[in-house]
């Protein structure tokens, strides 16, 4: 039996680093629920840009260039999302009901505002605050 070289070795984990970026790209740019939000398309790929921009402290003037050119929503991220329309922001988060990562959040069981999934009742809540 032959003994595997490192470099056979690394060459492999190169190859399936590869294709794993590959098919994680194809998904985000193609198949996520995200897709057609606008946006350019690294941006629908990897959070890298916004980083970048982070890290050189132009995260503000960077996501506003966005919205100039794609308009008040715009897709950030490939889990992130931006508006500058209040009208649209609030259509978006008062019509869709929390991820189960929410209920995680809560302490002892007991549900807040912020980690109840029921739309109708983190209005009422939302209304008393």
């Amino acid at each position: 039996m032959d003994t595997l070289s490192y470099s056979t070795c690394v060459s492999a984990a190169a190859g399936a680093l590869v294709a794993y970026t590959t098919s994680v790209a194809i998904y985000r740019l193609f198949f996520s629920p995200l897709k057609d939000l606008p946006g350019p398309w690294y941006t629908k790929i990897s959070n890298v840009w916004l980083s970048i921009n982070e890290l050189s402290l132009r995260q503000c003037r960077a996501i506003d260039d966005l919205f100039a050119k794609y308009g008040p929503v715009v897709q950030l991220g490939p889990n992130k999302v931006g508006f500058i329309d209040m009208t649209a922001a609030k259509n978006a988060y008062t019509r869709f009901p929390k991820d189960d990562y929410y209920l995680h959040l809560s302490m002892n069981g007991i549900s807040t505002t912020f980690t109840t999934q029921c739309v109708s009742m983190v209005s009422t809540r939302r209304r008393a605050y």
